[in-house]
């Protein structure tokens, strides 16, 4: 269990297919974020989110999930809070952040959560980000770490 963060830290989940384009907004968010090497900050990027994350959001006081969606829209990052769904329904390799919320109350309260969702443009296959995706991931980063430095 050396792997588990220790209590009180944010953990920031980013998750996507970094082989569809901004679709890897997530992880690319992420990764940036974890290059700062934030004090009590936990950084995982994922290709999708998996009930393995439920013991460590577990011990987090607060979660950060990013992922990408279809834009453009008016507002290119937005930030929702999130809740615990209601039993969890987890597929063998996959969930939704409420279900892997409800699935971490099983080892104690689930932590505050918030999903950043950022717009991207091209979903097609292939790696890198579009223009529009790259500056919206920047919009993100400095979402993030005004929600790290708040909460």
């Amino acid at each position: 269990m050396k792997d588990l963060p220790e209590r009180g830290v944010v953990l920031v989940i980013g998750y996507g297919n970094e082989l569809r384009r901004d679709d890897g907004l997530g992880p690319q968010v992420a990764r940036e974020l974890a290059a700062r090497d934030l004090p009590r900050v936990r950084v995982r990027t994922v290709h999708q989110l998996v009930p393995e994350l439920a013991a460590e959001l577990a011990e987090a006081r607060l979660a950060v999930f990013i992922d990408a969606r279809v834009g453009p829209n008016r507002k290119r990052v937005t930030i929702g809070r999130l809740l615990p769904s209601g039993p969890p329904e987890i597929l063998a390799h996959w969930a939704d952040p409420e279900a892997l919320l409800a699935l971490a109350s099983v080892y104690g309260p689930a932590p505050q959560a918030v999903l950043v969702s950022v717009a991207g443009q091209d979903f097609g296959l292939g790696e890198g980000l579009s223009d529009f995706a790259t500056a919206n991931a920047q919009r993100a980063l400095r979402l993030v770490r005004g929600l790290i430095r708040s909460g």
